[in-house]
Formats: C-alpha cells, sequence, structure tokens
C-alpha cells in the first residue's frame, strides 16, 4: 500500500460538463491502474459513474472513491464488496464541503491497494520493521524499558499478522518468538552452561510465546462441527466433511510446526528451566498427535459420503428416494468402522445435517412463493411427493437402527443408537408437520371445490342447489386468503400462517355441518335406491369428512331396508321365472334360447351387484352391523341362486351338444328325392342353432364352451360359404328340372346327366366335416350354372320367334268371316312387296337366333330338330 499527498497546479475553473477535477482523477486513473483512454471514454459515458464522480467531489462531507481496472474495464465504487483481484486505486476526501480546483493538494489523498495486501503486509513487517525495530544495534542510546517495550509491541504485532494471515487461508500458524539465532544453534549443554546468563526477556519471550501456542491450539481443538447447528444456519453436509478435511490439515499443518527442531529446542529450554508451562506444552503435544489421528481417521471415512452427497444435491427432488438406503447404509459402515466417529455427538451432527439437506432440497422443489399460487391438483401433488420422501427418510433411518447391530459382525462389541431421536428429526419434524398442514389445506380445497359442479336432483333439487352453491361461494373468500398471502409458508416459525390456517379449519368445520344437513334433506327426498346412490355420488368423497359422515350415519340403515325390499323383488322376479316351462322360458330380445336366459340371468345379477358395490364404497361403521351382515347374506344366496341357474340351464345345453354336432356334421351335403327328382341343402338346423348360442355365449363371458361348440364356431365361416353355394347349386338344378320343356330336354340332357352324376357324392360321401370341398362345389356350381343360363337362353330366343311369327300373323292375315279362313290380302303391288320384305327380314332373325344359340351351347345343330321346331312355331301362329 502506498499513500501521497497530491500537489498540482490550480486549474483554471470550466464548465461543469467539463469539469477539470474529473481530468484530474483521470490522470491519476491512467497513471495508477494503466487503463487505456477509449476504457476512460466508456466508463464516463455511463451517466451513473459520472454523478458518482460529481456527487463524491460536490458533497458536504468526507467520502472515498474505489477503482479497479480488472479485465481492462474500468470499475468505481464506494464500499470494498468482495477482496480485491487486481490492483486496486483509492482517493480520499478530507474535507466537508465542496472540492474546489485548488484544493486537491490538500484535500485528497491517494494511494494504491495490491492484490493481496495481508500477504504484503506480512512481508513488510517480517522483512522490514522485525529486522530493523529487533536490532540491537537500532537500540543505541535508548532507554532499556524503552527497548523492551518495542520489542514486546513488535512480536505482538508480529504474532497478530501471522495469525490473520493464517486464518485467511484457513490455518493455524505458530510464530516463532523473537529471540536471538544462536539460542536455537546452541547445543543442550551449552544452554545449560549459559542459563545463568540468559537475559529474562529471553525466557519470558519464550513462555509468552508458548502461552500464545497454547491458546490457538486450544481455540483449534475448540472448533467442533456443531457451532454451525448452534449458530442456526441449518449447515448441510458438505460442512461435517469440509470441516474434518479442514481440521485434518489445519491440525497436521501445526503438528508439522511442533515438529520444528526450534520448537524442540524452545521445549528443552522450558524443561530445563523448570518452566510450569513445560507440562501443559508436552500435553499439548500429545493432544494434538490425538487430534490430527481423530481427523484423519474421520476424514477418511467421511469421503465416503461424497458420492451420495453429490448424487442427492444434483438429482431432482422426485428421484432421490432411491439414494436414502444407500446412504444410511454408507452411515451405518462409517458408525461401526470409524474409530473416533462412533459416539453420538458425533453421529447426530451429521444426521441432522442430512435432515437439513432434505428440507433445502425440499424447499427448492416446492418454492414456497408459487405452492399456493400454481394448480391446486399440481401443488397437493409435489406436496404428497414431497411428505412421502421425508417420511422414507425418517423410516430408513428408524430401520437401520433397528438392525445397526448387523453391521458390528467384526467386533463383538456392538453401539447402538441409543440416544433421543428428537435430537436429530427436531427441525425435520417441525418441517413435516408444516407440510402435513398445508396438504390437509389442499385437499380440503380441492374437496371444497367441487361443490360448484353439484348439481341435485329431485323435487326440491334446485333449492338444495342453491345452498350448496351458497357454501362455494363462502369457500371461495376463505380460500383466498392463501393466494395473497405476504408470507412464506413453509416457515415453519412464521406464526400467520398459524393464525390463518386455525381461522380456516374453523371455517371449513362450520361448512361441513351445513353440507351434511344439506346431504341428510336431500337423501329423504329421494325415493329411491338409485337415486340416494346417485346422491352420495355427487357429493363424492365430501361424505366421508368426519363431521358430515356421523351426521349422515342414521341414513345407512335407510339404505339397507331399501336394498332388503330391492332383493325380495328380485327373488319374486326370479322364482316366477322358475315356474315357467324350461323350453318356454322369457328370452332375451334378438337372442336363441340358451343364451336368451343366461342374459335374463346375467341382467338380474348385475341388477343386485350394481346396488351391493355401492356399499363397499361406503365405509362406515353402520355397515358392519348384525343386521347389515344379515342383508349382505341375503343378496349372497340371491347370486347363489342365480349361479345355480346358469350352470343348470348350461350343463342341459352342453350335454348332448357333442353328439349333436358330430351326428349333424357327419351328414352329406344335399338330400335327393326320387320322386320328384329334386336335390335339398342337408345342413341340420340345430347346428345353425348351436352357431347362433356360441356367438352370443362369447358376447356374455364367463362361460366354458365346449371345444367341439368352439371348433364349429370357427369354421362359420366356411360352413356358411358351403351353404349359400349348395342353396344356389340346388335353386339353379331344382328351377331347371321342373321348368325345362320336354321339347328343350333332347338340347341339354347330357348336361343334366352330367350334372346329377357330378351331384352324386354330395349325396352319398361328401359331408360337412369334408375338408378341402371348395373346388368341388365350385366345379358343380360352374356347371349347374352354365347349364342353367344357356336354357334360360334358348327360351328366350324361342320367345322371341313366337313374338315374331305372331307379328306375320297380324300383319299378313285377317279373319274373312267367321265362317271361312284366313286368307292372304294381295290387293296391291305395294302391299305385296312390303309383306314380302317382312317376311324375309323376320325370317332372317329366327334363323339368325336359332344358329348363334346352337353354336354357343356347343350343341351338334341338327337341321331336321331345328325344321320341327319351326314348324310347329309357324303352324302354332297360323292356328
Amino acid at each position: 500500500m502506498s499513500e501521497e499527498r497530491v500537489g498540482t497546479n490550480a486549474p483554471t475553473p470550466g464548465a461543469r460538463a467539463e469539469d477539470e477535477r474529473i481530468d484530474f482523477i483521470k490522470e491519476q486513473v491512467f497513471k495508477s491502474l494503466k487503463v487505456k483512454s477509449e476504457r476512460w471514454s466508456k466508463f464516463i459515458a455511463l451517466d451513473e459513474n459520472k454523478k458518482l464522480l460529481l456527487d463524491f467531489l460536490d458533497k458536504r462531507q468526507p467520502g472515498k472513491l474505489l477503482f479497479t481496472g480488472a479485465g481492462g474495464a474500468l470499475h468505481v465504487d464506494q464500499q470494498v464488496s468482495v477482496p480485491p483481484k487486481s490492483k486496486m486505486l483509492y482517493i480520499f476526501k478530507n474535507c466537508h464541503g465542496r472540492l474546489s480546483s485548488n484544493d486537491q493538494n490538500n484535500e485528497l489523498m491517494l494511494g494504491e491497494i495490491l492484490q493481496h495486501p495481508v500477504e504484503h503486509l506480512t512481508v513488510l513487517i517480517n522483512e522490514v520493521l522485525v529486522p530493523i525495530l529487533s536490532n540491537i544495534n537500532n537500540h543505541l542510546g535508548w532507554p532499556q524499558a524503552v527497548c523492551h517495550d518495542v520489542r514486546k509491541h513488535i512480536e505482538i504485532i508480529r504474532s497478530k499478522i501471522f495469525d490473520v494471515h493464517g486464518q485467511m487461508k484457513g490455518k493455524t500458524i505458530l510464530p516463532l518468538p523473537l529471540v536471538p539465532e544462536s539460542i536455537f544453534e546452541n547445543q543442550e549443554m551449552e544452554i545449560q552452561a549459559n542459563l545463568p546468563q540468559m537475559d529474562k526477556s529471553v525466557l519470558h519471550s519464550i513462555e509468552s510465546m508458548v502461552i500464545q501456542w497454547m491458546h490457538q491450539i486450544t481455540d483449534v481443538m475448540k472448533q467442533d462441527s456443531v457451532d454451525d447447528l448452534f449458530e442456526e444456519t441449518n449447515p448441510a453436509p458438505s460442512s461435517e466433511i469440509f470441516f474434518w478435511m479442514a481440521r485434518k490439515e489445519n491440525l497436521l499443518g501445526i503438528y508439522k510446526q511442533l515438529q520444528n527442531p526450534k520448537v524442540s529446542k524452545i521445549a528443552n529450554i522450558l524443561r530445563i528451566v523448570k518452566s510450569s508451562y513445560y507440562l501443559t506444552f508436552k500435553n499439548t503435544i500429545l493432544k494434538i498427535t490425538e487430534a490430527v489421528s481423530e481427523a484423519e481417521d474421520i476424514e477418511l471415512h467421511l469421503r465416503t459420503l461424497k458420492y451420495h452427497l453429490s448424487y442427492l444435491e444434483d438429482s431432482n427432488f422426485s428421484e432421490i428416494e432411491a439414494f436414502i438406503d444407500p446412504l444410511f447404509h454408507t452411515i451405518c459402515l462409517i458408525w461401526s468402522h470409524s474409530r473416533y466417529y462412533c459416539f453420538p455427538s458425533r453421529i447426530i451432527v451429521l444426521l441432522q445435517e442430512f435432515c437439513n439437506l432434505f428440507v433445502n432440497q425440499a424447499l427448492n422443489y416446492l418454492i414456497p412463493e408459487e405452492i399456493f399460487k400454481v394448480e391446486l391438483e399440481e401443488a397437493l401433488e409435489k406436496v404428497q411427493l414431497t411428505i412421502h420422501v421425508l417420511k422414507g427418510f425418517k423410516n430408513c433411518f428408524h430401520q437401520h437402527r433397528l438392525k445397526i447391530s448387523q453391521y458390528f459382525s467384526h467386533t463383538t462389541e456392538v453401539k447402538h443408537w441409543d440416544f433421543p431421536t428428537q435430537m436429530v428429526f427436531a427441525r425435520f419434524d417441525r418441517f413435516l408437520d408444516r407440510l402435513l398442514k398445508i396438504e390437509e389445506l389442499f385437499n380440503t380445497a380441492i374437496e371444497f371445490l367441487k361443490l360448484e359442479k353439484i348439481e341435485i336432483g329431485g323435487s326440491k333439487g334446485k333449492v338444495f342447489s342453491e345452498k350448496v352453491y351458497g357454501i362455494n361461494e363462502e369457500f371461495q373468500e376463505c380460500w383466498r386468503v392463501f393466494g395473497e398471502s405476504k408470507y412464506d409458508p413453509l416457515d415453519y416459525n412464521n406464526k400467520e400462517f398459524l393464525s390463518d390456517h386455525s381461522r380456516y379449519m374453523e371455517q371449513i368445520h362450520d361448512f361441513d355441518k351445513r353440507l351434511g344437513s344439506v346431504l341428510n334433506l336431500a337423501f329423504q327426498n329421494s325415493g329411491t335406491l338409485e337415486s340416494a346412490f346417485k346422491l352420495l355420488s355427487i357429493f363424492g368423497a365430501l361424505q366421508e369428512r368426519p363431521v358430515i359422515s356421523t351426521m349422515f350415519a342414521v341414513n345407512y340403515a335407510k339404505l339397507l331396508l331399501i336394498f332388503e325390499a330391492e332383493l325380495d323383488s328380485c327373488k319374486q322376479m326370479f322364482d316366477n321365472q322358475t315356474k315357467v316351462k324350461r323350453n318356454y322360458g322369457v328370452l332375451h330380445k334378438n337372442m336363441p334360447m340358451i343364451a336368451g336366459k343366461l342374459k335374463w340371468s346375467q341382467e338380474l345379477r348385475e341388477r343386485i351387484l350394481s346396488q351391493r358395490n355401492q356399499f363397499e364404497h361406503i365405509n362406515h361403521l353402520s355397515l358392519q352391523t348384525k343386521e347389515a351382515n344379515l342383508v349382505f347374506q341375503k343378496c349372497d344366496r340371491m347370486l347363489t341362486l342365480i349361479d345355480h341357474h346358469d350352470e343348470e340351464v348350461y350343463t342341459l345345453w352342453v350335454e348332448s351338444l357333442d353328439a349333436l354336432c358330430q351326428e349333424n356334421l357327419n351328414q352329406p351335403f344335399l338330400k335327393w328325392n326320387k320322386d320328384s327328382g329334386l336335390y335339398f341343402v342337408n345342413f341340420s338346423s340345430e347346428l345353425s342353432s348351436v352357431l347362433r348360442e356360441v356367438k352370443y355365449l362369447e358376447l356374455l363371458k364367463g362361460f366354458i364352451i365346449s371345444d367341439v361348440a368352439l371348433n364349429l364356431y370357427s369354421k362359420r365361416e366356411i360352413l356358411q360359404m358351403y351353404i349359400g353355394n349348395w342353396k344356389l347349386i340346388v335353386e339353379l338344378y331344382n328351377q331347371l328340372h321342373t321348368s325345362i320343356l320336354e321339347v328343350e330336354f333332347p338340347l341339354v340332357k347330357k348336361e343334366l346327366e352330367k350334372i346329377n352324376e357330378l351331384l352324386r357324392p354330395a349325396t352319398e360321401t361328401l359331408t360337412w366335416q369334408a375338408e378341402d370341398s371348395w373346388e368341388y362345389i365350385q366345379q358343380t356350381r360352374d356347371l349347374i350354372q352354365d347349364v342353367n343360363s344357356r336354357v334360360q337362353k334358348i327360351k328366350c330366343n324361342m320367345e322371341t320367334i313366337h313374338t315374331v311369327v305372331q307379328y306375320w300373323n297380324d300383319e299378313l292375315f285377317f279373319l274373312h268371316n267367321k265362317y271361312e279362313s284366313a286368307k292372304l290380302c294381295l290387293d296391291k303391288e305395294k302391299k305385296m312387296i312390303k309383306y314380302h320384305k317382312l317376311i324375309q327380314d323376320g325370317g332372317e332373325s329366327i334363323h339368325q337366333l336359332v344358329k348363334v344359340r346352337v353354336f354357343a351351347c356347343t350343341i351338334i345343330y341338327k337341321l331336321g330338330f331345328f325344321h320341327n321346331c319351326l314348324e310347329k312355331a309357324w303352324g302354332c301362329s297360323i292356328h
């Protein structure tokens, strides 16, 4: 540090914007901090910096400015906030008024502060002041008392600067006494020989320094990690680890200093002169040795917690639950293996700090400022997760406390955690209790905020609903208090929250009473069991609140009576159904017989269970009485009767199912009537019934369908395809067989014989269980379709021919009278030409129809046969 008085020529006054005093400061900054001119231009361009300089120069009281140029940028301040990392320029103003340009040399004092001022001060004292002031040659002419006083103060200053320097580095430095170096160089015999001539001031200096050492060492030995807990700073486990790391380094430093040969010389001097401080000093050295062993042991074992600590601090709060058990496992290992950390006073501190860590992590996760401002469900979820994690931490502690003996397998001496848990969880429990209160608030709020959605039915439902809406509005006002509060709700020392919480719970108690009254009145107004349960469902979790549940308790007996009456009604319906003949029972709409009966019983069962299950959602002592159990037993008996009914119906159906399916599936595809010559599809209606039953039984579920029925149902698509095609084949064949004329029969005689031959296996050997029948069915279907289409085409052509001949008849012939035959009308030549043309065109059409159809059908054209057909057609037309 350097200081100088400023003396310059008085500058000429100028405008305030170009104050020469600021130029003077600029020159000093350039000279001291070596700042470039553009840096100063940027600095002075800021209004706040310029205002600070002018206020310093113009204010009417002394002040100071501190300039730093770290990183090339210029900064100014009036206080030292942190230790300077670079050289600092300070300017002190001594006057009590405005500083003029002429007062700079008298009123301003400038100086520099280097980066490490204490280290420089230490060097200055040790290397300059102490050698100069302790040198005897510089004391010539001084009185003896002054020499002793100067040396005493020099030694005090030196000791203090060493102490301060050591504290800044986190170490304890033991300064050596200011005695002649010859004392440290003399051997033990020389010390004894020169003892009578030794200056008493030297011995006093040695003893004084030893006393100071013992004070310093005692202060170090008194340091404990529990001090931070007593100061209510709520330290985390990292402070415990850092404390023992620093303590180990400090004690090792002290131990090495005590092993210095000069210190050994001092101990010998104390022993030789039989100083009263010798034994104390010797015991102090032994304590330091033991303290070093303790610090090394504890630091070594606590080092294993760094891994767990880093995960706990860096992980999300929702993920740290998985690290709790390994953490306690490690703590138990430390307790059982460390020689110096297996004491309650030690482990309690560590556990308290871990409690603080979890509390701090919870605070960071919950964000106290926002806990009443975010969505209720989100806030409740976070609070519940936090409570779960904190309770898991505490439970894990108790679990490991009980099994701590398992960690002492290497020794017979077991040290239990027999200290009171309150010593560990004092703050933790208070924080957890506050979270439980907040959880209670959120749970209550979520329940009561549902009031706005409640709408009660019935004749008086509107009146009841309006009462509920009124309670909801009052609740909204109560809840708004927490959302508008300014205090920290997670601060367990805050009394405002407790006051608001108490007032809130009193109002909630009043709301509960009013809601209980509304619920009772609405229940009395509900006429049926269904409407009663619907009412309870509308109120939901609100009915489970203690006050409301107590007020509504008398109505549970009425619910049981209504339920019992419903059971009697169902029993009467069941009895009426069982009295009806088995095969004529009431069927369900659009369902087959067996599935219909089972569907009816299933709906009856669901009707009973839907009401029975509603009671399972009600947790009240009124439903656990003897009377209630009798009603529920009656319900169980009714359900048993329905089950027996279903089993009986289903068993009777299944008994003959396998034989029925096998018998009908072994039948041939078709039946042939010899008398009529017609074919019929031979698929049993019983199999169709089985398919329908299986279809609906699968929809009902709960029934074990036989393998045969399932196998049949799995082939339903193939069977339906087979049945459809056989029906088509039979329909075409029967139509052809019954509609063909005698004159047409020779045209398709061979094809019909081929079809009959092809259909013979379908009436004799091929059954519904036959595999790979599809190709055969396709071949038969295609053949019958082809023949049928040709026959139909022939019939259509014949109809066309008849139409043409009939047209001739209408145009060319007429009845002369009722006694004479028709004769050709040939009166005029034009008519003859027209009629000739008409007959010629018609004849060509007839020949074309006959010829085209014959070749299309691939039938050998038999001219004589078709001539006969034409003659018959012509004759019919003439006659």
